[in-house]
């Protein structure tokens, strides 16, 4: 049997350090990854079903639960492999408009400012926003 606890704000033991439930709602991530960029293999996650290699630097990490909307929020860090210089930058967005994140998945390109198109050591990606 489930049960459900309705409260307004959350307290520490001691009374204090009070937060809205809209603050932890609102602010909690709803998903996360991180994956090996030259293979896609997922080392952890939360609320991710699958990330799809689409080429050198380019994944498509999918959703278990889907977003409410594809208007959230994409943060997306790398940890360059070995040999690459601190040039490396990461860009989230969509390769043409036709991959808009969607409810359900969004597009990460990964590039290096000299080279172009790149697979990373490590690849982190967070989503804030309202699941469905």
């Amino acid at each position: 049997m489930a049960s459900e606890l309705r409260v307004d704000t959350l307290k520490d033991a001691a009374g204090n350090n009070s937060v809205g439930m809209a603050y932890v709602a609102e602010g909690s991530a709803k998903q996360w990854s991180n994956f090996v960029g030259s293979s896609a293999s997922v080392n952890d996650s939360h609320n991710t079903s699958s990330v799809t290699d689409n080429g050198t630097g380019d994944f498509s990490p999918q959703l278990s639960s889907s977003m409410g909307n594809a208007n959230y929020n994409i943060a997306c860090m790398v940890k360059p492999t070995s040999g690459q210089t601190n040039q490396t930058v990461s860009r989230v967005g969509n390769v043409a408009y036709s991959n808009a994140p969607t409810t359900g998945g969004y597009r990460v390109i990964l590039v290096t400012s000299a080279i172009g198109p790149e697979d990373n050591d490590k690849t982190m990606t967070t989503v804030h926003g309202d699941l469905a």
